[in-house]
């Protein structure tokens, strides 16, 4: 008979801070499931109940009303872990519930807490978190670029000369870039064709820069490009394109994640 598997329903928005801590559960043994609406089949009669549920503070269901009072009605056997800011306020502080803080490491050391002894630690991993090369003339963007990434636990490499990356590249060994295409000298059109060539075809490169007409697009896809971003670009949209090609998911959340891109 097989083993009944603990189940772990998050409803955050599929939040994409909270990826990398449900792709540890699954590791853990754990079934997760993530919530999409109110209409998702996860709700349907005869689903299985979830033995905790972690929901985002605020969310709404359908109807305008409170998600997670709906959760709650739903399951009442589950337990609930709420997601909010540090310093709840209104009813949340009233009834002195139980309050996760918006932290990536809180919210697993607390799952881990609801369910002792559930969730057995996986082997560790000794590979080390992937390397962004990062290419752009403008350190402004470049520097945001490499804290976005390095926030979210990516290693980076930033240059600010296309020539200065393709020096360093022997010993950097990168395993994603993102390239502007406009840049003095060696453009990011000309980059991508040497970083093909030296890494044999194998470097997933995004390009991320203003043009954004049709023709500067399929330009990007011409040479290479694995990705085209356009300027401004939201922090979640850059996250989102560098798990999906290099992160660390489990088959599920990346399944997730292409049903967003």
């Amino acid at each position: 008979m097989e083993e009944c598997r603990t189940i772990i329903l998050f409803a955050d928005g599929n939040s994409l801070w909270t990826r990398p801590v449900r792709s540890e559960l699954r590791r853990r043994g754990a079934q997760v499931q993530s919530l999409a609406g109110m209409d998702d089949d996860l709700l349907r009669p005869g689903a299985p109940s979830p033995d905790l549920i972690v929901v985002l503070d605020g969310l709404k269901d359908g109807d305008g009303g409170n998600l997670e009072s709906r959760l709650r009605e739903r399951w009442p056997q589950a337990r609930v872990l709420l997601m909010a800011s540090p310093h709840p306020a209104g009813r949340r502080a009233a009834e002195r519930l139980p309050v996760i803080p918006l932290e990536r490491e809180k919210v697993l050391e607390a799952i881990l807490d609801a369910l002792p002894g559930r969730l057995p630690e996986p082997p560790p991993r000794r590979k080390p978190a992937p390397l962004v090369l990062c290419v752009d003339d403008d350190r402004f963007y470049l520097d945001a670029l490499a804290r976005i990434l390095g926030r979210h636990g990516y290693r980076t490499a930033a240059f600010l000369e296309p020539e200065r990356a393709l020096e360093a590249l022997p010993e950097i060994h990168p395993d994603l870039a993102m390239v502007d295409i406009m840049m003095p000298g060696m453009d990011g059109l000309a980059l991508a064709e040497e970083l093909r060539e030296l890494t044999h075809d194998r470097l997933p490169i995004v390009f991320l820069t203003a043009r954004a007409s049709d023709r500067d697009i399929v330009t990007g896809y011409e040479h290479g490009g694995t990705y085209y971003l356009t300027k401004p670009c939201e922090p979640a949209k850059v996250i989102n394109i560098v798990d999906y090609l290099v992160g660390d998911l489990d088959p599920d959340e990346r399944r997730l994640l292409e049903a967003q891109l």
